[in-house]
């Protein structure tokens, strides 16, 4: 790793130095006096006592920087993702297994369904073949639900009402 990096590029682990603490209490704004809820606090809440400076530290142990990383003298090497072995970081295959650098990064990821196998191996057509056959048997059972559960219009289909008219003699 670089002197000045900030985290590992192998683990990820933060080599930066630690966040000084924040302090938890609160600066009050308005002198600490809210009027709407100032009285329901003293109601409720415990009085809060001053709070006591803490003693000055001796000059000896004034906050020091973090030492320098120093370069180890040991080789890097990358761990193997098949055998867990080992390697010298110039080394592109293992020396072990013989598998190359981060060789099950490079894997296909595959996707098998229960019925139908893994789905990676159909063809194109037959992979929108089955998607449209899913999508089938999800909207066909709706539809007959919605058309069966939908009442029938009741009545005259027209829209218009007759009247008949019946003529009375004298």
């Amino acid at each position: 790793m670089r002197a000045d990096a900030s985290w590992c590029s192998l683990c990820y682990h933060d080599l930066r130095p630690a966040p000084a603490p924040v302090d938890p209490t609160p600066t009050p704004g308005y002198a600490g006096l809210d009027p709407l809820t100032a009285p329901l606090l003293d109601l409720v809440l415990p009085p809060v006592p001053a709070p006591v400076e803490p003693a000055p530290a001796p000059p000896a142990a004034a906050a020091t920087a973090p030492a320098p990383r120093v370069a180890s003298d040991a080789p890097l090497t990358w761990p193997c993702t098949r055998c867990g072995d080992t390697n010298r970081i110039d080394s592109p295959v293992c020396g072990t297994c013989g598998a190359a650098f981060l060789a099950a990064a490079s894997e296909k990821v595959s996707l098998v369904v229960p019925g139908l196998g893994d789905l990676s191996q159909y063809s194109r057509g037959q992979r929108v073949g089955i998607a449209v056959a899913v999508m089938m048997a999800v909207l066909v059972p709706l539809a007959l639900i919605t058309f069966l559960l939908t009442p029938s219009p009741s009545g005259d289909t027209s829209g218009t009402t007759q009247t008949t008219i019946t003529e009375v003699k004298p």
